[in-house]
């Protein structure tokens, strides 16, 4: 997920949070000096790249980022190597001896290289607004996750409160009774993705999240955003 905006909007056919794609520098919540250190990592590592490519790896539209990559090319930070169509997105960058000087200075201190991460105040945001509301939970749901198992109405009266609190819980007991079973079949209740950044970003440091044992990467074709992790 890159950075989105506070203002998180629902999709029309569901309640669900969908974070979308910043319109603006400012809406990233992030510097221009963080973004500017993210783009020479991504030269430095790609080697040559096509402008566009390049706004699809920190996942950012181009237009956010061509004054940056403009500036790069008066500092003679980038070259421009050949180009396959009109305006910078077409066009095929590389670093010059000065801007991989630069990027190695940057990468010394972080060598995060990845998506533009997310500020923590709004992933805070984010996680506020994607939590149950009260009550979410309804006993057909409950049945429904554990009709695969011979689980007992009294297994699920204790089951449904500890859930539907939103809480951590334990589930104790002797080895071998089904606990591994009732605890995966928790995830039958609900499908719906938990969205988490790849980086977090707090006080112009970063954090990576995304972790690809753990996490499934989205791609959400209507918003065409290509930076998006779920936790499930």
């Amino acid at each position: 997920m890159s950075a989105l905006p506070i203002e998180l909007p629902l999709r029309a056919d569901e309640s669900a949070v969908v974070p979308p794609l910043p319109e603006t520098l400012e809406e990233t919540g992030l510097s221009s000096a963080l973004l500017e250190q993210l783009l020479l990592k991504h030269l430095y590592y790609r080697g040559e790249i096509l402008g566009r490519e390049l706004a699809a790896s920190v996942g950012l539209k181009f237009s956010l980022l061509e004054n940056i990559v403009e500036m790069f090319k008066r500092q003679h930070l980038i070259g421009v190597k050949r180009s396959l169509g009109i305006g910078n997105m077409s066009s095929v960058f590389a670093l010059t001896e000065s801007g991989r000087n630069l990027a190695r200075e940057y990468l010394d201190v972080n060598q995060y290289a990845g998506p533009a991460p997310v500020p923590l105040y709004q992933y805070a945001e984010l996680v506020r607004r994607q939590k149950r509301k009260e009550s979410w939970l309804t006993p057909e749901a409950l049945r429904e996750a554990f009709r695969h198992l011979v689980v007992s109405e009294d297994i699920l009266l204790r089951i449904g409160p500890a859930v539907n609190a939103s809480k951590s819980f334990l589930i104790y007991g002797q080895p071998g009774n089904g606990k591994t079973a009732l605890a995966e079949s928790l995830f039958r209740i609900d499908d719906a993705p938990i969205f988490i950044p790849y980086a977090l970003e707090f006080q112009g440091k970063i954090v990576q999240m995304f972790d690809p044992i753990y996490h499934q990467k989205i791609e959400d074709q209507e918003s065409e955003i290509s930076a998006v992790s779920v936790d499930r």
